[in-house]
């Protein structure tokens, strides 16, 4: 077996394999019948004038690691570090996956004078993994890839076409995980779409790399999210929800296409288009004339930290009147309708400082904030906040405002 084995992974690669156990080649056939849950035998059947054979027992794991698939993972952010997990599973534990190389961007310069490198995060998970990193962003860095004989890619939340070229290269071209019931939110900000939306159902696509178009391959498999909670939902937190839905998925196509030597069959799809584009800036400003206290809870889950703006009237020192931006952080509901709290918050966008936190009235309720960031200043609690409105403000309402400038 020793001497034998080493050498099947580059026949397995040149011939094919059949249905009945049958792996051919233009000098061999080798037959493989299982034995136990661990094990199968192996017979190399010579193709000679005078045929003879032999037999060798040896483990399925260890068959798989010398004849397992060729991956090119494309990744970047929480989303694909989070599928890319359970796809390291089949690579170390199952041996479906023989190599499996992550493709990342170029680091980038940033920060003050541009002294810091920047990583996408799953750079750094990838090192912590020891996997094999290749940096390709360019059509033609991703088309040299090629060389590397690679069965299959998967790109999740890359950011960037997959060349066509590239894919053809592919035996089994490339697949995608995405963070909703395709076609429904096709685009680059599912996930926030969802939440922005309050949709009741959401769940996760994996579907082939179209070479022309995101989000137009064929749908392999689809998954409802059960453990979806729309109010409370953060793109974080749904995002990893839905990656621990996708990369199982992922992952037992990865196995069909190893046992099969093929992908499966596309599914049928009854969800309506939609397109997620990125949200736009617009959205992160709060109109406390327009938007309920629902509304506002969901774009900031969704999107983060929100802001508004702040009247200013000072004439000590640096005289200034108009309009600074508040960045509000930590925001929440409050279902406190008590008639102290409305006769002091009479017009949205008022608001007061309790013990935890900054209350503010928006259309229809109120929203709590513990985090507030003034314009030129660093984050403070509410209690600092409205102790130093004063030196920052001049003599002014508690009240914040939309800018539509």
């Amino acid at each position: 077996m020793g001497d034998f084995l080493p050498g099947l992974r580059d026949e397995v690669k040149r011939g094919e394999m059949h249905s009945n156990g049958f792996w051919h080649f233009s000098e061999c056939q080798i037959r493989f019948s299982d034995v136990g849950d661990a094990t199968l035998h192996l017979w190399c059947f010579s193709s000679s004038p005078s045929p003879a054979s032999s037999v060798f027992k040896t483990s399925k794991a260890y068959l798989r690691s010398m004849v397992g698939l060729k991956v090119a993972y494309f990744g970047s952010d929480f989303f694909s570090i989070r599928c890319l997990d359970h796809l390291i599973d089949l690579s170390f534990k199952q041996h479906h996956i023989k190599t499996l190389d992550l493709i990342a961007k170029h680091s980038k310069k940033g920060g003050r004078g541009n002294k810091q490198i920047l990583e996408t995060p799953i750079v750094s998970y990838a090192k912590s993994k020891e996997l094999n990193i290749l940096r390709a962003e360019k059509n033609s860095e991703i088309e040299s890839l090629s060389a590397n004989g690679y069965d299959l890619a998967i790109a999740v939340s890359y950011g960037k076409l997959i060349p066509q070229s590239f894919l053809k290269s592919l035996r089994y071209g490339g697949l995608n995980v995405h963070p909703s019931l395709l076609p429904k939110y096709s685009g680059p900000a599912p996930l926030q779409h969802t939440i922005l939306n309050g949709d009741s159902v959401t769940g996760v696509t994996v579907q082939t790399l179209h070479p022309t178009t995101f989000d137009k391959g064929s749908v392999l498999k689809q998954q409802v999210c059960n453990d979806y909670h729309p109010n409370s939902e953060t793109t974080e937190s749904l995002g990893l929800k839905l990656a621990d839905l996708g990369g199982p998925l992922v992952s037992d196509i990865v196995k069909f296409s190893f046992d099969n030597s093929a992908l499966p069959e596309p599914i049928e799809t009854s969800n309506e288009y939609s397109y997620a584009p990125k949200p736009s800036p617009s959205l992160y400003q709060i109109n406390w004339n327009v938007l309920s206290t629902t509304e506002i809870i969901r774009r900031f889950n969704a999107l983060g930290p929100l802001y508004t703006f702040k009247h200013c009237h000072v004439v000590k020192k640096s005289p200034f009147t108009g309009l600074k931006r508040v960045i509000l952080d930590k925001i929440s509901p409050i279902a406190d309708t008590s008639s102290d709290l409305s006769a002091e918050l009479k017009s949205p966008g008022m608001f007061t400082s309790v013990e935890d936190g900054l209350i503010v009235k928006s259309l229809d309720g109120y929203i709590k904030v513990k985090s507030l960031k003034f314009q030129g200043f660093g984050s403070q609690d509410s209690n600092s906040f409205v102790a130093s409105l004063p030196k920052r403000t001049g003599d002014s309402k508690h009240l914040f405002l939309f800018n539509d400038s």
